[in-house]
């Protein structure tokens, strides 16, 4: 998962990316608000010459990724995952961290690039 605030209108918005499209494809997502494309990564080469990724974008620019958990928050989890990670964020309604703590599969992924660590199943 990927979650992030668009610097040019301000909308925080999160999206499921896959671990393959991350490492080896292309990747733009468009913001929900002011509709501005953001490159996250570029392993084709569309819009380089170079491989990049949004860790290596940030850095040039001074910034930081955080791949916590510690700032993930319940309502920015996108429906479709928060039976996956959704007992992970600080205000997980009960349910959710009982499934967490019930299931001892699911681990972090480490090295990945994005707001929120994924996570996956063994």
């Amino acid at each position: 998962m990927l979650a992030f605030t668009c610097k040019k209108c301000g909308t925080r918005s999160s999206h499921a990316i896959s671990k393959q499209a991350y490492t080896s494809g292309t990747i733009l997502i468009t913001c929900p608000g002011c509709k501005n494309r953001h490159l996250i990564a570029d392993h084709l080469k569309i819009f380089s010459d170079k491989r990049i990724t949004l860790e290596e974008i940030l850095k040039a620019k001074g910034e930081d990724v955080s791949s916590s958990t510690e700032d993930l928050v319940f309502e920015e989890i996108p429906d479709k995952l928060k039976n996956i990670i959704g007992g992970y964020a600080k205000d997980a309604p009960e349910s959710y961290r009982k499934n967490v703590e019930n299931d001892g599969n699911l681990k972090h992924i480490e090295g990945e690039a994005s707001d929120q660590k994924d996570l996956k199943k063994d």
